[in-house]
């Protein structure tokens, strides 16, 4: 029996299980980058500005409130596809082992050697695509984690000082509506 009928034959029997969840994790991989890159980009217009030269992060306030709502769902749907995809790469190698041990528990000990010995290679081919799996989707994490990681930073600095803001907005209000009171007392 040769590599590709080893193959062949395991995927009609599991494999196509693994073939379907590296689909869906595909799908949330390409999901989580386009958020990602779409956030990074709306951030990036609402937070960096320097001020005589110091590079000092700050929240630019008439278009960080504009656009509020929209940098909130945008870094909610990042959030919901990134970790999709971290819970379904991590799988792969679980995909892997229960393939391994569905083919193995099929086995027939009344068998021939040379039976056996094909049926247990045909039973390692869900753990080796689990493990290819898990392997090539942890390689892309690395390219996309940092993006994220910059993204919740910026995010949170803009909703805290976003917060700061308007509290110290309210004081001020509060403030000046003390000082009017005073001033219609007297």
């Amino acid at each position: 029996m040769s590599l590709s009928d080893i193959f062949r034959e395991n995927f009609h029997k599991y494999d196509w299980i693994i073939l379907v969840w590296t689909v869906l994790t595909i799908v949330c991989l390409v999901s989580a980058s386009v958020m990602c890159f779409r956030l990074n980009r709306c951030l990036s217009e609402t937070i960096i500005a320097s001020r005589a030269n110091k590079f000092r992060n700050e929240c630019i306030k008439p278009s960080f409130k504009a656009n509020e709502e929209q940098i909130k769902r945008k870094y909610f749907w990042q959030e919901t596809f990134y970790t999709a995809f971290i819970n379904m790469t991590s799988t792969f190698p679980l995909l892997g082992m229960i393939g391994t041990v569905w083919s193995l528990l099929q086995l027939s000990l009344g068998d021939s050697s040379d039976m056996l010995m094909s049926n247990f290679f045909v039973a390692l081919t869900s753990t080796f695509w689990g493990a290819v799996g898990g392997s090539v989707f942890k390689f892309a994490d690395c390219f996309l984690n940092p993006v994220i990681e910059e993204n919740n930073e910026n995010y949170h600095m803009c909703i805290t000082r976003n917060t700061l803001d308007i509290n110290s907005e309210n004081s001020i209000d509060q403030a000046g509506d003390a000082d009017e009171e005073k001033q219609d007392i007297s």
